[in-house]
Protein backbone atom coordinates (compact mmCIF):
# COMPACT_ATOMS: atom_id res chain seq x y z
CA UNK A 1 0.00 0.00 0.00
CA UNK A 2 1.53 3.23 -0.74
CA UNK A 3 2.70 5.11 1.96
CA UNK A 4 2.37 9.28 0.39
CA UNK A 5 -1.57 9.23 0.32
CA UNK A 6 -2.62 12.64 -1.45
CA UNK A 7 -5.85 14.63 -2.02
CA UNK A 8 -5.30 18.45 -3.48
CA UNK A 9 -8.32 21.29 -4.09
CA UNK A 10 -7.35 24.53 -5.79
CA UNK A 11 -9.92 26.56 -6.73
CA UNK A 12 -10.20 30.30 -8.68
CA UNK A 13 -13.14 32.67 -9.01
CA UNK A 14 -11.21 34.63 -11.05
CA UNK A 15 -11.60 37.86 -8.65
CA UNK A 16 -7.90 37.47 -8.70
CA UNK A 17 -5.43 39.56 -10.96
CA UNK A 18 -2.14 38.50 -9.87
CA UNK A 19 0.14 37.03 -12.15
CA UNK A 20 0.27 33.51 -12.96
CA UNK A 21 3.51 32.69 -14.95
CA UNK A 22 5.30 35.79 -16.49
CA UNK A 23 6.91 33.87 -19.45
CA UNK A 24 6.70 36.00 -22.33
CA UNK A 25 9.03 37.18 -25.07
CA UNK A 26 8.32 38.64 -28.93
CA UNK A 27 8.09 37.56 -32.43
CA UNK A 28 11.84 38.63 -33.66
CA UNK A 29 10.67 38.83 -37.53
CA UNK A 30 6.88 38.27 -38.86
CA UNK A 31 4.77 34.82 -38.41
CA UNK A 32 2.87 34.39 -41.45
CA UNK A 33 0.01 31.58 -41.77
CA UNK A 34 0.40 28.50 -42.96
CA UNK A 35 3.74 28.21 -40.96
CA UNK A 36 4.34 26.06 -38.11
CA UNK A 37 7.86 28.29 -36.63
CA UNK A 38 7.78 31.12 -34.90
CA UNK A 39 11.24 33.13 -34.07
CA UNK A 40 11.38 34.73 -30.66
CA UNK A 41 14.11 36.59 -28.98
CA UNK A 42 15.38 33.66 -26.49
CA UNK A 43 14.44 30.30 -26.82
CA UNK A 44 15.77 29.09 -23.87
CA UNK A 45 12.50 30.43 -21.97
CA UNK A 46 10.76 27.82 -23.38
CA UNK A 47 10.37 23.95 -23.11
CA UNK A 48 9.33 21.54 -26.17
CA UNK A 49 5.34 20.25 -25.31
CA UNK A 50 4.31 23.89 -23.21
CA UNK A 51 1.38 25.08 -24.62
CA UNK A 52 1.41 28.93 -25.48
CA UNK A 53 -0.31 31.62 -27.53
CA UNK A 54 0.62 34.31 -30.11
CA UNK A 55 -0.95 37.15 -29.99
CA UNK A 56 -0.61 40.34 -31.76
CA UNK A 57 -1.70 43.17 -29.66
CA UNK A 58 -5.07 44.16 -30.57
CA UNK A 59 -7.50 41.74 -31.60
CA UNK A 60 -5.76 38.06 -33.44
CA UNK A 61 -4.91 35.71 -31.08
CA UNK A 62 -4.20 31.50 -31.15
CA UNK A 63 -2.83 29.29 -28.95
CA UNK A 64 -0.21 26.28 -29.85
CA UNK A 65 1.72 23.65 -28.56
CA UNK A 66 5.57 23.57 -29.37
CA UNK A 67 6.89 20.35 -30.59
CA UNK A 68 10.81 21.43 -31.23
CA UNK A 69 12.93 24.46 -30.62
CA UNK A 70 16.40 24.76 -32.85
CA UNK A 71 17.77 28.05 -30.66
CA UNK A 72 15.68 30.92 -31.25
CA UNK A 73 12.85 29.20 -33.36
CA UNK A 74 9.66 27.25 -31.63
CA UNK A 75 8.13 24.99 -33.76
CA UNK A 76 4.43 24.28 -33.22
CA UNK A 77 2.36 21.02 -33.57
CA UNK A 78 0.34 22.71 -35.99
CA UNK A 79 0.28 25.67 -38.94
CA UNK A 80 -0.53 28.83 -37.42
CA UNK A 81 -3.94 30.06 -38.67
CA UNK A 82 -3.11 33.81 -38.40
CA UNK A 83 -0.50 35.89 -39.23
CA UNK A 84 1.50 38.12 -36.48
CA UNK A 85 3.96 40.94 -37.16
CA UNK A 86 7.00 41.52 -36.03
CA UNK A 87 7.27 42.42 -32.31
CA UNK A 88 3.39 40.15 -31.55
CA UNK A 89 3.72 38.67 -27.94
CA UNK A 90 4.03 34.67 -27.44
CA UNK A 91 4.05 33.48 -23.83
CA UNK A 92 2.18 31.03 -21.65
CA UNK A 93 -1.58 29.91 -22.58
CA UNK A 94 -2.83 31.96 -19.51
CA UNK A 95 -5.82 35.04 -19.71
CA UNK A 96 -5.45 38.04 -20.22
CA UNK A 97 -2.64 40.08 -21.58
CA UNK A 98 -1.85 43.43 -19.84
CA UNK A 99 -0.15 44.78 -22.67
CA UNK A 100 1.09 47.72 -20.36
CA UNK A 101 3.39 45.31 -18.41
CA UNK A 102 3.41 42.78 -21.37
CA UNK A 103 2.48 40.27 -18.68
CA UNK A 104 -0.25 37.11 -19.48
CA UNK A 105 -2.50 37.87 -16.35
CA UNK A 106 -5.80 36.56 -14.59
CA UNK A 107 -7.88 39.69 -14.52
CA UNK A 108 -10.78 40.73 -12.66
CA UNK A 109 -14.16 40.28 -14.55
CA UNK A 110 -15.82 43.62 -15.52
CA UNK A 111 -18.76 44.39 -12.94
CA UNK A 112 -21.89 44.56 -14.34
CA UNK A 113 -24.19 44.92 -11.66
CA UNK A 114 -27.12 42.72 -10.50
CA UNK A 115 -29.61 44.08 -12.93
CA UNK A 116 -31.81 45.33 -10.46
CA UNK A 117 -33.34 48.61 -12.85
CA UNK A 118 -34.47 45.76 -15.34
CA UNK A 119 -34.53 46.41 -18.95
CA UNK A 120 -34.29 49.95 -20.01
CA UNK A 121 -35.58 51.11 -23.58
CA UNK A 122 -35.63 54.81 -24.02
CA UNK A 123 -39.46 56.20 -24.34
CA UNK A 124 -38.08 59.74 -24.85
CA UNK A 125 -35.00 62.39 -23.27
CA UNK A 126 -34.24 61.07 -19.34
CA UNK A 127 -31.22 62.46 -17.08
CA UNK A 128 -29.53 59.68 -15.15
CA UNK A 129 -28.23 60.97 -11.54
CA UNK A 130 -27.31 58.24 -9.69
CA UNK A 131 -26.04 54.04 -10.33
CA UNK A 132 -27.86 51.89 -12.77
CA UNK A 133 -27.86 48.20 -12.99
CA UNK A 134 -29.86 47.58 -15.74
CA UNK A 135 -29.84 44.28 -17.43
CA UNK A 136 -30.19 45.79 -20.99
CA UNK A 137 -29.70 48.74 -22.68
CA UNK A 138 -31.20 50.26 -25.56
CA UNK A 139 -31.09 53.91 -26.42
CA UNK A 140 -33.52 54.55 -29.36
CA UNK A 141 -33.40 57.04 -32.72
CA UNK A 142 -34.34 60.40 -31.49
CA UNK A 143 -33.79 59.96 -27.83
CA UNK A 144 -30.84 61.20 -25.08
CA UNK A 145 -29.96 60.21 -22.10
CA UNK A 146 -27.85 62.50 -20.03
CA UNK A 147 -25.28 61.22 -17.62
CA UNK A 148 -24.95 63.90 -14.32
CA UNK A 149 -22.59 62.82 -12.04
CA UNK A 150 -19.46 60.55 -11.37
CA UNK A 151 -20.73 56.85 -11.22
CA UNK A 152 -20.93 53.90 -13.20
CA UNK A 153 -23.68 52.29 -15.66
CA UNK A 154 -23.83 48.72 -15.03
CA UNK A 155 -25.25 46.31 -17.57
CA UNK A 156 -25.38 42.79 -17.32
CA UNK A 157 -26.47 42.27 -21.24
CA UNK A 158 -25.60 44.20 -24.24
CA UNK A 159 -25.51 48.27 -24.01
CA UNK A 160 -26.79 49.71 -27.59
CA UNK A 161 -27.30 53.01 -28.87
CA UNK A 162 -29.54 52.97 -32.17
CA UNK A 163 -28.70 55.50 -35.02
CA UNK A 164 -30.07 58.82 -34.06
CA UNK A 165 -30.17 58.00 -29.96
CA UNK A 166 -27.33 59.45 -28.08
CA UNK A 167 -25.61 59.21 -24.27
CA UNK A 168 -24.34 62.60 -23.34
CA UNK A 169 -22.33 64.08 -20.68
CA UNK A 170 -21.77 67.74 -22.82
CA UNK A 171 -20.90 70.32 -20.19
CA UNK A 172 -20.99 68.46 -16.96
CA UNK A 173 -17.56 68.74 -16.25
CA UNK A 174 -16.07 71.64 -14.59
CA UNK A 175 -17.66 75.59 -14.52
CA UNK A 176 -15.77 78.17 -17.10
CA UNK A 177 -15.07 81.59 -15.56
CA UNK A 178 -17.23 84.63 -16.16
CA UNK A 179 -16.45 86.89 -18.82
CA UNK A 180 -15.55 90.59 -17.86
CA UNK A 181 -17.83 93.92 -18.56
CA UNK A 182 -17.04 97.31 -18.55
CA UNK A 183 -13.15 97.55 -17.49
CA UNK A 184 -13.10 94.21 -15.83
CA UNK A 185 -11.05 91.35 -16.80
CA UNK A 186 -12.39 87.80 -17.25
CA UNK A 187 -12.35 85.35 -14.49
CA UNK A 188 -9.77 82.57 -15.27
CA UNK A 189 -10.98 79.05 -13.97
CA UNK A 190 -8.30 76.77 -12.34
CA UNK A 191 -8.94 73.07 -12.81
CA UNK A 192 -12.22 73.80 -11.33
CA UNK A 193 -11.40 74.99 -8.09
CA UNK A 194 -8.93 77.96 -8.03
CA UNK A 195 -9.87 80.98 -10.21
CA UNK A 196 -7.05 83.41 -11.71
CA UNK A 197 -6.51 86.24 -13.99
CA UNK A 198 -3.78 84.27 -15.62
CA UNK A 199 -3.31 80.66 -15.96
CA UNK A 200 -0.74 79.52 -14.03
CA UNK A 201 -0.54 75.55 -14.67
CA UNK A 202 -3.71 74.37 -14.13
CA UNK A 203 -6.45 72.37 -15.86
CA UNK A 204 -8.53 75.29 -16.67
CA UNK A 205 -8.26 78.12 -19.29
CA UNK A 206 -6.43 81.53 -17.98
CA UNK A 207 -8.93 84.98 -18.13
CA UNK A 208 -8.64 87.73 -20.65
CA UNK A 209 -7.54 90.60 -19.21
CA UNK A 210 -8.33 94.44 -19.64
CA UNK A 211 -6.25 96.93 -20.48
CA UNK A 212 -7.19 100.06 -21.79
CA UNK A 213 -9.69 100.21 -24.58
CA UNK A 214 -8.39 96.62 -25.42
CA UNK A 215 -9.81 93.60 -25.42
CA UNK A 216 -8.37 89.47 -24.62
CA UNK A 217 -9.61 86.31 -25.34
CA UNK A 218 -10.07 83.94 -22.44
CA UNK A 219 -7.99 80.69 -22.40
CA UNK A 220 -9.14 77.05 -23.38
CA UNK A 221 -9.04 74.24 -20.52
CA UNK A 222 -6.93 71.68 -20.91
CA UNK A 223 -7.69 68.03 -20.00
CA UNK A 224 -6.07 65.70 -22.29
CA UNK A 225 -4.14 68.18 -24.57
CA UNK A 226 -3.78 71.63 -24.10
CA UNK A 227 -6.48 74.26 -24.24
CA UNK A 228 -5.87 77.11 -27.05
CA UNK A 229 -4.86 81.04 -25.83
CA UNK A 230 -7.22 83.50 -26.65
CA UNK A 231 -6.71 86.48 -29.18
CA UNK A 232 -6.15 90.07 -28.29
CA UNK A 233 -6.74 93.57 -29.71
CA UNK A 234 -3.40 94.91 -28.67
CA UNK A 235 -1.33 93.32 -26.16
CA UNK A 236 -0.53 89.72 -25.85
CA UNK A 237 0.17 89.64 -22.56
CA UNK A 238 -3.87 90.18 -22.43
CA UNK A 239 -4.53 87.21 -23.37
CA UNK A 240 -6.10 84.07 -21.67
CA UNK A 241 -3.33 80.86 -21.59
CA UNK A 242 -4.98 77.76 -22.61
CA UNK A 243 -4.79 75.25 -19.10
CA UNK A 244 -2.67 72.58 -19.27
CA UNK A 245 -3.01 68.49 -19.57
CA UNK A 246 -3.72 66.41 -16.20
CA UNK A 247 -4.01 62.55 -15.60
CA UNK A 248 -2.23 59.83 -17.86
CA UNK A 249 -2.60 58.81 -21.15
CA UNK A 250 -4.14 55.67 -21.14
CA UNK A 251 -6.00 56.69 -17.95
CA UNK A 252 -5.22 53.24 -16.47
CA UNK A 253 -4.15 54.57 -12.79
CA UNK A 254 -8.02 54.32 -11.68
CA UNK A 255 -6.67 56.37 -8.61
CA UNK A 256 -7.24 59.76 -10.86
CA UNK A 257 -8.72 58.08 -14.01
CA UNK A 258 -12.21 59.26 -13.84
CA UNK A 259 -11.82 63.29 -14.21
CA UNK A 260 -14.16 66.09 -15.81
CA UNK A 261 -12.76 68.22 -18.54
CA UNK A 262 -12.01 72.01 -17.04
CA UNK A 263 -13.60 74.73 -18.19
CA UNK A 264 -12.54 78.11 -20.17
CA UNK A 265 -11.42 81.48 -19.00
CA UNK A 266 -13.98 84.68 -19.40
CA UNK A 267 -13.13 86.94 -21.93
CA UNK A 268 -11.92 90.71 -20.89
CA UNK A 269 -12.63 94.03 -22.29
CA UNK A 270 -12.52 97.37 -20.82
CA UNK A 271 -16.17 98.85 -22.27
CA UNK A 272 -18.47 96.19 -22.72
CA UNK A 273 -19.28 92.80 -22.05
CA UNK A 274 -17.28 89.90 -23.13
CA UNK A 275 -18.13 86.31 -23.15
CA UNK A 276 -18.02 83.71 -20.33
CA UNK A 277 -16.06 80.38 -20.46
CA UNK A 278 -17.73 77.15 -21.24
CA UNK A 279 -18.02 74.30 -19.16
CA UNK A 280 -16.36 70.97 -19.76
CA UNK A 281 -17.09 67.77 -20.88
CA UNK A 282 -18.49 65.20 -17.54
CA UNK A 283 -17.98 61.67 -16.91
CA UNK A 284 -19.26 58.38 -18.68
CA UNK A 285 -18.57 54.77 -17.22
CA UNK A 286 -20.06 52.17 -18.48
CA UNK A 287 -19.63 48.29 -17.06
CA UNK A 288 -21.51 45.81 -20.02
CA UNK A 289 -21.50 42.61 -21.50
CA UNK A 290 -20.96 44.20 -25.08
CA UNK A 291 -21.57 47.69 -26.53
CA UNK A 292 -23.48 48.20 -29.62
CA UNK A 293 -23.43 51.97 -31.07
CA UNK A 294 -24.56 53.26 -34.24
CA UNK A 295 -25.73 56.48 -32.51
CA UNK A 296 -23.82 58.51 -30.57
CA UNK A 297 -21.75 59.21 -27.10
CA UNK A 298 -20.43 62.95 -26.42
CA UNK A 299 -18.29 63.98 -23.63
CA UNK A 300 -17.28 67.03 -25.45
CA UNK A 301 -16.81 70.54 -23.65
CA UNK A 302 -19.52 73.80 -24.48
CA UNK A 303 -18.32 76.43 -26.68
CA UNK A 304 -17.06 79.79 -25.06
CA UNK A 305 -19.79 82.77 -25.28
CA UNK A 306 -19.18 85.66 -27.75
CA UNK A 307 -18.79 88.74 -26.45
CA UNK A 308 -21.48 91.54 -26.79
CA UNK A 309 -21.60 93.21 -29.94
CA UNK A 310 -21.92 96.82 -28.99
CA UNK A 311 -19.67 100.43 -30.51
CA UNK A 312 -16.90 98.99 -27.97
CA UNK A 313 -14.27 96.17 -28.48
CA UNK A 314 -15.11 92.78 -26.40
CA UNK A 315 -13.41 88.99 -26.85
CA UNK A 316 -15.12 85.71 -26.42
CA UNK A 317 -14.64 83.39 -23.65
CA UNK A 318 -12.39 79.84 -23.63
CA UNK A 319 -13.84 76.61 -24.81
CA UNK A 320 -14.73 73.82 -22.40
CA UNK A 321 -12.02 70.86 -22.59
CA UNK A 322 -13.30 67.34 -23.38
CA UNK A 323 -14.52 64.74 -20.69
CA UNK A 324 -13.69 60.93 -19.85
CA UNK A 325 -15.69 58.22 -21.40
CA UNK A 326 -14.52 54.55 -19.60
CA UNK A 327 -16.07 51.73 -21.02
CA UNK A 328 -15.56 48.10 -20.16
CA UNK A 329 -16.76 45.31 -22.19
CA UNK A 330 -16.98 41.59 -21.12
CA UNK A 331 -17.43 40.59 -25.28
CA UNK A 332 -16.81 43.05 -27.71
CA UNK A 333 -17.32 46.91 -28.71
CA UNK A 334 -18.73 48.12 -32.13
CA UNK A 335 -19.06 51.41 -33.29
CA UNK A 336 -18.67 53.37 -36.17
CA UNK A 337 -16.19 56.15 -37.14
CA UNK A 338 -15.59 58.86 -34.38
CA UNK A 339 -19.26 58.59 -33.28
CA UNK A 340 -17.92 58.70 -29.84
CA UNK A 341 -16.40 61.86 -28.68
CA UNK A 342 -14.79 63.91 -26.00
CA UNK A 343 -13.62 66.74 -28.36
CA UNK A 344 -13.00 70.35 -26.39
CA UNK A 345 -15.71 73.09 -27.16
CA UNK A 346 -14.95 76.09 -29.26
CA UNK A 347 -13.89 79.80 -28.00
CA UNK A 348 -16.32 82.14 -28.35
CA UNK A 349 -15.94 85.30 -30.70
CA UNK A 350 -15.66 88.46 -29.79
CA UNK A 351 -16.22 92.39 -31.57
CA UNK A 352 -14.17 94.79 -32.67
CA UNK A 353 -16.49 97.82 -32.45
CA UNK A 354 -17.67 97.66 -35.82
CA UNK A 355 -17.62 94.08 -37.06
CA UNK A 356 -18.25 90.73 -35.14
CA UNK A 357 -15.87 87.27 -35.41
CA UNK A 358 -12.69 89.32 -33.61
CA UNK A 359 -10.74 88.23 -30.42
CA UNK A 360 -11.96 84.83 -29.61
CA UNK A 361 -11.35 82.82 -26.88
CA UNK A 362 -9.32 79.59 -26.91
CA UNK A 363 -10.53 75.66 -27.73
CA UNK A 364 -10.76 73.71 -25.25
CA UNK A 365 -8.59 70.45 -25.24
CA UNK A 366 -9.64 66.99 -26.32
CA UNK A 367 -10.55 64.71 -23.14
CA UNK A 368 -9.82 61.06 -22.44
CA UNK A 369 -10.87 58.19 -23.82
CA UNK A 370 -10.20 54.22 -22.76
CA UNK A 371 -12.47 51.31 -24.44
CA UNK A 372 -11.03 47.82 -22.74
CA UNK A 373 -12.64 44.71 -25.08
CA UNK A 374 -12.15 41.61 -26.12
CA UNK A 375 -12.40 43.03 -29.61
CA UNK A 376 -12.78 46.58 -30.37
CA UNK A 377 -14.54 47.61 -34.08
CA UNK A 378 -14.68 51.36 -34.73
CA UNK A 379 -12.16 54.97 -34.10
CA UNK A 380 -13.00 57.76 -31.73
CA UNK A 381 -12.23 61.24 -31.21
CA UNK A 382 -9.83 61.57 -29.16
CA UNK A 383 -8.07 57.89 -30.37
CA UNK A 384 -8.96 55.91 -27.54
CA UNK A 385 -6.67 53.92 -25.04
CA UNK A 386 -7.06 50.58 -25.42
CA UNK A 387 -5.76 47.29 -23.51
CA UNK A 388 -6.04 45.66 -20.54
CA UNK A 389 -3.52 47.21 -16.95
CA UNK A 390 -3.16 45.15 -13.89
CA UNK A 391 -4.91 48.15 -12.24
CA UNK A 392 -8.14 48.11 -15.12
CA UNK A 393 -11.02 45.64 -15.42
CA UNK A 394 -10.61 43.07 -17.90
CA UNK A 395 -11.61 39.65 -18.37
CA UNK A 396 -10.48 36.19 -18.98
CA UNK A 397 -10.33 35.57 -22.33
CA UNK A 398 -7.72 32.77 -23.36
CA UNK A 399 -8.27 30.44 -20.99
CA UNK A 400 -6.54 29.33 -17.54
CA UNK A 401 -3.30 27.63 -16.67
CA UNK A 402 -1.48 26.18 -13.36
CA UNK A 403 1.28 24.26 -12.64
CA UNK A 404 1.64 21.85 -9.41
CA UNK A 405 4.41 20.36 -7.57
CA UNK A 406 3.36 17.42 -5.31
CA UNK A 407 4.92 13.93 -4.12
CA UNK A 408 2.82 11.18 -4.10
CA UNK A 409 3.25 7.07 -4.36
CA UNK A 410 0.06 6.70 -5.82
CA UNK A 411 -0.09 4.25 -9.09
CA UNK A 412 -2.40 6.32 -10.16
CA UNK A 413 -3.94 9.89 -9.59
CA UNK A 414 -7.62 10.90 -10.01
CA UNK A 415 -8.27 14.08 -11.66
CA UNK A 416 -11.25 16.57 -11.72
CA UNK A 417 -11.87 19.77 -13.06
CA UNK A 418 -15.43 21.87 -13.00
CA UNK A 419 -15.94 24.95 -14.98
CA UNK A 420 -18.82 27.19 -15.40
CA UNK A 421 -19.59 28.05 -18.70
CA UNK A 422 -21.27 31.01 -20.40
CA UNK A 423 -23.09 29.13 -23.52
CA UNK A 424 -22.77 31.89 -26.98
CA UNK A 425 -23.66 29.92 -29.44
CA UNK A 426 -26.86 27.52 -29.28
CA UNK A 427 -29.36 26.33 -32.42
CA UNK A 428 -32.68 24.65 -32.68
CA UNK A 429 -32.86 21.13 -34.69
CA UNK A 430 -34.24 21.90 -37.95
CA UNK A 431 -35.82 18.60 -38.24
CA UNK A 432 -36.80 15.52 -35.85
CA UNK A 433 -34.05 13.59 -34.54
CA UNK A 434 -34.39 10.09 -33.79
CA UNK A 435 -32.66 7.88 -30.84
CA UNK A 436 -29.75 5.39 -32.58
CA UNK A 437 -29.35 7.73 -35.28
CA UNK A 438 -25.99 9.64 -35.90
CA UNK A 439 -27.16 12.98 -37.68
CA UNK A 440 -28.42 16.04 -36.58
CA UNK A 441 -30.26 19.17 -38.61
CA UNK A 442 -29.85 22.28 -37.18
CA UNK A 443 -30.47 25.86 -38.45
CA UNK A 444 -27.28 27.19 -39.07
CA UNK A 445 -24.11 24.96 -38.57
CA UNK A 446 -21.89 28.34 -39.78
CA UNK A 447 -20.28 28.78 -36.07
CA UNK A 448 -20.21 24.63 -35.24
CA UNK A 449 -16.57 22.90 -36.48
CA UNK A 450 -15.69 18.75 -36.24
CA UNK A 451 -14.46 18.07 -33.50
CA UNK A 452 -16.55 20.63 -31.67
CA UNK A 453 -18.54 18.71 -28.37
CA UNK A 454 -22.03 19.78 -28.06
CA UNK A 455 -24.77 19.14 -26.04
CA UNK A 456 -28.22 18.16 -27.13
CA UNK A 457 -31.19 18.70 -24.81
CA UNK A 458 -34.80 19.21 -24.53
CA UNK A 459 -36.67 19.20 -21.44
CA UNK A 460 -34.87 16.58 -19.04
CA UNK A 461 -33.43 14.60 -22.05
CA UNK A 462 -29.97 15.55 -22.36
CA UNK A 463 -26.74 14.13 -23.75
CA UNK A 464 -23.17 14.91 -24.98
CA UNK A 465 -22.04 13.98 -28.12
CA UNK A 466 -18.76 15.26 -30.36
CA UNK A 467 -19.35 16.10 -34.00
CA UNK A 468 -17.67 13.74 -36.62
CA UNK A 469 -18.56 15.10 -39.28
CA UNK A 470 -20.78 18.65 -40.92
CA UNK A 471 -22.22 18.78 -44.18
CA UNK A 472 -24.10 22.03 -45.22
CA UNK A 473 -26.64 22.34 -41.78
CA UNK A 474 -26.12 18.41 -40.86
CA UNK A 475 -24.13 17.59 -37.88
CA UNK A 476 -22.96 13.84 -37.72
CA UNK A 477 -22.06 12.96 -34.47
CA UNK A 478 -19.25 10.05 -33.09
CA UNK A 479 -21.99 7.68 -31.57
CA UNK A 480 -25.88 7.33 -31.71
CA UNK A 481 -27.96 9.12 -30.16
CA UNK A 482 -29.68 8.03 -27.43
CA UNK A 483 -32.86 9.75 -27.07
CA UNK A 484 -35.23 11.54 -29.72
CA UNK A 485 -35.71 15.05 -30.19
CA UNK A 486 -38.15 17.71 -31.80
CA UNK A 487 -37.31 20.81 -33.26
CA UNK A 488 -37.66 22.30 -29.72
CA UNK A 489 -35.14 20.77 -28.99
CA UNK A 490 -31.21 22.55 -29.03
CA UNK A 491 -27.69 22.02 -29.75
CA UNK A 492 -25.26 24.04 -27.62
CA UNK A 493 -21.79 24.17 -28.10
CA UNK A 494 -19.22 23.77 -25.66
CA UNK A 495 -16.07 26.13 -25.62
CA UNK A 496 -14.42 25.07 -22.79
CA UNK A 497 -11.79 21.96 -22.37
CA UNK A 498 -10.49 20.19 -19.57
CA UNK A 499 -6.70 19.07 -20.34
CA UNK A 500 -4.47 17.60 -17.96
CA UNK A 501 -0.45 16.28 -17.71
CA UNK A 502 1.47 14.52 -15.23
CA UNK A 503 5.04 14.49 -15.94
CA UNK A 504 8.04 14.10 -13.63
CA UNK A 505 9.13 17.51 -11.98
CA UNK A 506 11.27 18.84 -14.96
CA UNK A 507 10.02 16.78 -17.64
CA UNK A 508 7.83 18.41 -20.78
CA UNK A 509 4.47 18.69 -20.27
CA UNK A 510 2.41 15.64 -22.18
CA UNK A 511 -1.20 16.92 -22.29
CA UNK A 512 -4.03 14.98 -22.70
CA UNK A 513 -7.89 15.85 -22.95
CA UNK A 514 -10.03 15.35 -20.00
CA UNK A 515 -13.52 13.85 -20.50
CA UNK A 516 -16.77 15.08 -19.28
CA UNK A 517 -18.71 13.54 -16.68
CA UNK A 518 -21.47 15.23 -15.13
CA UNK A 519 -23.59 18.56 -15.89
CA UNK A 520 -25.57 21.09 -14.15
CA UNK A 521 -27.39 24.02 -15.39
CA UNK A 522 -27.49 27.03 -13.71
CA UNK A 523 -29.60 28.72 -15.60
CA UNK A 524 -29.29 31.72 -17.96
CA UNK A 525 -27.36 29.58 -20.13
CA UNK A 526 -24.74 28.57 -17.61
CA UNK A 527 -23.83 25.67 -17.19
CA UNK A 528 -21.40 23.70 -15.11
CA UNK A 529 -19.11 20.79 -16.44
CA UNK A 530 -17.19 18.45 -14.64
CA UNK A 531 -14.17 17.13 -16.31
CA UNK A 532 -12.54 13.97 -14.98
CA UNK A 533 -9.46 12.24 -16.28
CA UNK A 534 -7.55 8.74 -14.06
CA UNK A 535 -3.61 9.36 -14.87
CA UNK A 536 -0.72 6.99 -14.31
CA UNK A 537 2.21 8.48 -12.08
CA UNK A 538 5.48 7.23 -13.88
CA UNK A 539 7.68 8.82 -11.49
CA UNK A 540 10.43 6.19 -10.68
CA UNK A 541 12.71 8.63 -9.17
CA UNK A 542 11.96 11.33 -6.19
CA UNK A 543 11.95 14.78 -6.78
CA UNK A 544 8.01 14.59 -7.09
CA UNK A 545 5.83 15.03 -10.07
CA UNK A 546 4.39 18.59 -12.12
CA UNK A 547 0.39 18.49 -12.25
CA UNK A 548 -0.52 20.76 -15.14
CA UNK A 549 -4.21 21.59 -15.54
CA UNK A 550 -5.57 23.71 -18.14
CA UNK A 551 -9.08 24.82 -19.50
CA UNK A 552 -8.99 25.95 -23.01
CA UNK A 553 -11.34 28.21 -24.77
CA UNK A 554 -12.63 27.69 -27.65
CA UNK A 555 -11.80 31.34 -29.37
CA UNK A 556 -12.11 33.01 -32.86
CA UNK A 557 -11.65 29.38 -35.03
CA UNK A 558 -14.10 29.87 -37.47
CA UNK A 559 -13.99 34.12 -37.38
CA UNK A 560 -17.20 34.57 -34.67
CA UNK A 561 -16.93 38.19 -32.70
CA UNK A 562 -18.09 36.72 -29.93
CA UNK A 563 -15.50 35.24 -27.35
CA UNK A 564 -16.08 32.92 -24.40
CA UNK A 565 -16.59 33.56 -20.70
CA UNK A 566 -16.46 31.22 -18.08
CA UNK A 567 -17.10 32.01 -14.18
CA UNK A 568 -14.88 29.47 -11.96
CA UNK A 569 -12.88 26.82 -12.24
CA UNK A 570 -12.16 24.41 -9.41
CA UNK A 571 -10.02 21.28 -9.58
CA UNK A 572 -9.35 18.62 -7.01
CA UNK A 573 -6.79 15.31 -7.64
CA UNK A 574 -6.67 12.38 -5.06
Amino acid sequence: MPSKQLIGIKQDNLIDNSVVDELFDNLAVDALSGQADAQVSDGSQFSVGEMIIVYDGEDTFETAVIQSISVNTLTMTANLAYSYPLGSLIGKYLGVLDTGNNKYTRALAPNLGDGSDGVFVSSGNVTWSSEKNFSSVLIQNGHTVTVSGNFEIKCQGAFEIELGGKLTAKGRGHAGGGGGNYGSSGAGNGGGSVYQLKNTGHGGGGAGVASGTNAAGGGGGGYGSNGGSGSYSYYSSDRGIGGIPYNNAAIDDKSIAYLKGSGGGGGGSALSNSGSGATGGGIIRISCKNFVMAGEVDCDGNNGSNGSTTNYKTAGGGGGAGGTIFIVCLLGATMGANIIHARGGIGGQGYNGSNFGYYPGGNGGNGRIRIEAGAISGTSSPTLATGYSSGADGRTKYGWYFIKNIETENETINVNCYVEQNIVEKKNLASLANADQVDVEISDALQFEVGDNVLIRENEKLEIKTIDNIVGNILTMGSDLKYSYTTLAEVLRIDVQGIISLVEAGENESLQDMVIKDIEDKGNDVYKFSFVKCIKNNAEESGGMKLVGVVRLKGRNTGETVDVSFNEVSWMWF
